[in-house]
């Protein structure tokens, strides 16, 4: 069954007119019929069966009931990621989604490939369409959050709104995920994940100066958008058990 985020002003008691890009999609590409069963989501947790009615330039939907989605993480995971190449960014955003993030914050780190922080225009568009799209295929209830690119320094900073903060280091040998997720109960989770050759030993001091905690990922060196959806599944998976 296809479904939709739509705005919350789009719903009314018993329907919902679905407009602009949405309604174009449901009657060009998706090709909704009148009497065809779609589901929208309020992007506040919502989901509302609703039956097609009416297909014009807008179309008007009944509201057959209204239920809260069960599909969020219980916890809030944060991924922040280095700046890279098209495809790999798109893929972290896509998957990560599907896995469960809460909300991504792109970095400058020293060893990023791609240095320049465009936070606005076309590129952040795609991304947060990427975001969304992937949320509806995957029954997320809510869209993730899409932070602007950050330098490394910034970031680190927002760990101050977290319970527990997490960098991924090559070179940590000791510490592994599960041994610190053991060690309490953790709402709000930061993963930071390094560039392809990883983060330099001055970030990773920075960071855990500031309160980030150094975990092995195994031992194999993983490129970076392998680490990032296999870090975030553990996290994820491990705290909703």
């Amino acid at each position: 069954m296809h479904r939709f985020f739509v705005p919350v002003n789009w719903i009314d008691k018993d329907r919902i007119i679905f407009h602009d890009d949405v309604a174009r999609q449901m009657r060009n590409v998706l090709r909704v019929r009148a009497g065809e069963k779609v589901v929208a989501l309020d992007n506040l947790g919502n989901e509302f069966l609703v039956e097609i009615g009416s297909i014009q330039q807008v179309i008007e939907g009944k509201i057959l009931n209204k239920k809260k989605n069960d599909t969020e993480p219980t916890i809030q995971l944060t991924l922040f990621f280095a700046l890279a190449q098209r495809e790999k960014v798109e893929w972290i955003l896509q998957k990560g989604t599907e896995i469960g993030v809460s909300r991504f914050v792109p970095l400058i780190t020293d060893r990023s490939l791609v240095r320049v922080a465009n936070s606005s225009g076309s590129k952040m568009e795609r991304w947060k369409t990427i975001i969304k799209e992937a949320a509806e295929q995957s029954g997320r209830g809510i869209i993730p959050e899409l932070g602007a690119p950050l330098n490394f320094s910034r970031g680190l900073e927002l760990g101050k709104l977290l319970d527990l903060g997490l960098i991924a280091w090559e070179q940590e040998k000791d510490k592994g995920l599960q041994e610190i997720l053991n060690h309490g109960e953790f709402q709000r989770i930061g993963l930071l994940i390094g560039p392809e050759g990883g983060f330099s030993e001055e970030e990773q001091h920075q960071a855990i100066a500031q309160g980030w905690k150094s975990i092995s990922l195994g031992r194999r060196i993983l490129r970076m958008e392998t680490a990032a959806l296999v870090a975030s599944a553990h996290i994820i998976y491990y705290c909703e058990k």
